[in-house]
């Protein structure tokens, strides 16, 4: 029984081992998707394009360049975030500047409910 048969040096590179990861590249890509499609649901794509720009840069392994996967990835979800907080941002802009503050919008949306007979 011969047990130097099989044997290699952790020094030697595995032929079929890529550098890249194609599996990051593509769930990049999914959550880009999914930033871009939800963008009006701020949560959702937050998360989504958080993930997705972060697993586009670690698709990238040890290379220098990224995968076209990874950089599909990276471009939907940094367009999927931008979008979200653009809303975000728009969205609390306009109620600084149109109630000029968070408590008046509340009172005013109170007092339209009261309006509607929603509450009392």
């Amino acid at each position: 029984m011969d047990f130097e048969q099989n044997t290699t040096t952790p020094d030697t590179p595995n032929k079929n081992q890529n550098p890249r990861s194609n599996g990051m590249a593509a769930a990049s890509m999914v959550l880009g998707i999914i930033a871009v499609v939800t963008f009006p649901c701020i949560y959702i794509a937050l998360i989504c394009g958080a993930l997705g720009l972060l697993l586009g840069l670690l698709s990238r392994g040890s290379e220098m360049a990224f995968s076209i996967q990874g950089k599909a990835g990276l471009a939907l979800s940094g367009i999927g975030l931008f979008a979200t907080l653009a809303i975000y941002i728009g969205t609390l802009v306009f109620i600084f500047t149109q109630y000029g503050g968070i408590e008046a919008f509340l009172s005013e949306y109170e007092s339209l409910y009261q309006s509607m007979g929603l509450i009392q």
